[in-house]
Order: C-alpha cells, then sequence, then structure tokens
C-alpha cells in the first residue's frame, strides 16, 4: 500500500497500518511467515472494532 493511499483510509485503518512482515508474525513460534515492507492494515486481533461478523476473513487477517 503506498503512502498516498494510506493518507486516504479511514482513520480506524489507518491506527492498524503496519508492515506484512509485522502482521504476518506467528507470535506462538516467534518467527515472521515473510520479510515484506509492504504496508497493509493487519485486522486480526481487531475484528470488534472493524464490527466484522464471525466467519469473516477466516483466511485472510490482512488488506
Amino acid at each position: 500500500m503506498t503512502e498516498d493511499v494510506i493518507r486516504g483510509l479511514p482513520d480506524l485503518l489507518k491506527r492498524h497500518v503496519c508492515t506484512l512482515k509485522k502482521a504476518s508474525r506467528d507470535d506462538t513460534n516467534r518467527q515472521e511467515m515473510c520479510r515484506s515492507q509492504l504496508k497493509v492494515v493487519k485486522i486480526l486481533k481487531n475484528r470488534k472494532e472493524f464490527r466484522l461478523p464471525k466467519g469473516v476473513m477466516k483466511l485472510t487477517d490482512i488488506i
């Protein structure tokens, strides 16, 4: 995601922008699944804040 795209995001989404490397981190095994510095919106742990119904984003936890 480019800086122009990030600037155009609603504040709710801007608060959850991070790198794909950080978003893909497996905290249990303490390792990243990739090393990409591409910017993404991480929503996995923010499901209630985004008001997503259960079952949505089961496979995709980042935008």
